[in-house]
């Protein structure tokens, strides 16, 4: 008989089928990924990673396989805050750890922040300094994505 364990693929190898990415959106520096659990514009957003998942821990894993693949090892995480934004980052925080991924830097945004309050906030000088990987998701209660996108290039990230 044989063994299922030993040519099953582990979760990040199926996970990591799920991932869509331009190799020419590689993140310098100077950028931020930006992963949404929404489709968008590939114009607006070129260093999107997509993916095709709606569980929180399965785009978690997709993540940190993504992450991985790349050999980063250090992370910021920016999201709101919030009941269901607590959850993601929890789910987030716990795929990152399994797979040695380190978040170096949690930033939550109040959900009544706008564009501006977000640039005077300090946050973004913060994450210039200090951040070069960025995970950037926002619960849809608000189009935060779109405000905090308008708050980097304003802060001059993007």
């Amino acid at each position: 008989m044989e063994s299922r364990h030993s040519s099953a693929p582990t979760a990040i190898q199926r996970s990591s089928r799920w991932l869509r990415w331009r190799p020419s959106g590689m993140c310098p520096s100077s950028r931020i990924c930006r992963l949404r659990m929404h489709s968008s514009d590939k114009s607006v957003y070129k260093t999107l990673v997509r993916v095709s998942i709606r569980s929180v821990n399965s785009i978690a894993s997709v993540t940190a396989a993504f992450i991985k693949h790349y050999n980063w090892n250090r992370v910021a995480f920016i999201s709101n805050t919030g009941a269901s934004a607590y959850e993601r980052i929890i789910a987030f925080e716990t795929a990152f750890r399994a797979n040695g991924i380190n978040v170096s830097k949690k930033i939550l945004f109040e959900e009544s922040m706008n564009m501006n309050d977000m640039v005077n906030s300090g946050q973004m000088e913060e994450i210039r300094s200090t951040s070069r990987i960025i995970i950037v998701m926002f619960s849809s209660v608000r189009d935060m994505t779109s405000l905090f996108r308008e708050a980097t290039e304003k802060a001059g990230l993007s």
